[in-house]
């Protein structure tokens, strides 16, 4: 499957340097982006106008017809793409959200339980607001309180559309759609605010326009392991060679097959691995960059995770 998945350039845990990575929506906007612990979103809001299918959305800028709107749509702030639109993405409605189809091919708008891990790994609630916001009072308004956007992840206040159509706190609000539905009419946002550190859980109308940030399809957390098979892989990162131990059990001893894939889901690397022996594997031909890895045995995926190459 074709995937417009790149990681961004510094993944601070692993303290190398990597080439700046993007991925482009169906429009051709280029977006940077950011590994923040096991998650990989777009450090940048959402500004597309059509669905990944290609599909129009809708530009609505009517006051009436936004409040009256039970399908697809989006606007800019104040109806103005000129001033708004490039700073601070595009307003949807949770019905653009629930198409499934907002996001790039290999992205999605966030689940709430993904916004909660992405909160948890920054202290909780009521520190990881800072820790998000862009720093300074460029864009947010005074006094930005504790913004040190130590993530790379530059949340800006994009304000929102109210319900009945109306504009408010660009500047000072960053609110952003989860795909979590609360009731026929409402949809679980969170938000960021000027004057404080926190990250706020809302229910919000689904007639409502905020902002979005897709988050990548690939967790580095996922590792289906079966049963009592055990592999393991170094170093990691990687430089000219890689080492794999496969240890498996009476249920499973059969051979694994290892692959390793480019971020828009090419495969290049692939390589039989016997139970119960190190087996080495030359990376030599890998670019320096973030690379997907998977095991998968009788076809089935038991393990799969990120493959970091350094030069």
């Amino acid at each position: 499957m074709k995937r417009t998945i790149l990681l961004f350039a510094c993944l601070t845990l692993l303290i190398i340097n990597l080439p700046a990575q993007t991925v482009t929506d169906i429009d051709g906007n280029i977006y940077n982006i950011v590994t923040i612990g096991t998650q990989v979103w777009m450090k940048e809001n959402l500004k597309v106008t059509k669905l990944n299918d290609e599909s129009a959305i809708p530009l609505v800028s009517n006051e009436t017809a936004w409040a009256y709107l039970t399908s697809p749509g989006f606007c800019w702030y104040a109806n103005n793409d000129t001033t708004y639109g490039n700073i601070y993405g595009a307003l949807y409605n949770w019905y653009a959200v629930n198409t499934a189809k907002l996001c790039p091919a290999g992205w999605h708008v966030p689940r709430d339980a993904e916004w909660t891990t992405l909160t948890n790994y920054l202290g909780g609630l009521s520190v990881a607001g800072g820790k998000l916001k862009e720093a300074g009072t460029e864009h947010w308004a005074s006094p930005n309180t504790g913004a040190t956007n130590e993530t790379n992840f530059t949340a800006l206040p994009g304000g929102s559309r109210t319900a009945d159509g109306l504009f408010s706190a660009i500047g000072s609000f960053g609110i952003f759609w989860s795909t979590d539905t609360v009731s026929a009419a409402h949809a679980k946002t969170h938000a960021l605010s000027f004057n404080n550190t926190d990250i706020t859980n809302n229910i919000n109308l689904k007639t409502q326009g905020v902002s979005v940030r897709c988050i990548c399809d690939f967790n580095a957390q996922i590792n289906e392991i079966r049963d009592n098979i055990r592999i393991d892989i170094y170093p990691n990162p990687a430089k000219d060679k890689l080492t794999i131990e496969y240890t498996a059990n009476e249920n499973y001893s059969g051979n694994l097959l290892f692959e390793v894939f480019d971020l828009m889901g090419k495969k290049l690397m692939e390589r039989v691995v016997n139970p119960g022996e190190n087996t080495s594997v030359s990376s030599e031909s890998l670019a320096q960059g973030v690379y997907v890895y998977k095991f998968l045995y009788n076809s089935k995926i038991v393990k799969k995770d990120k493959l970091v190459i350094i030069k």
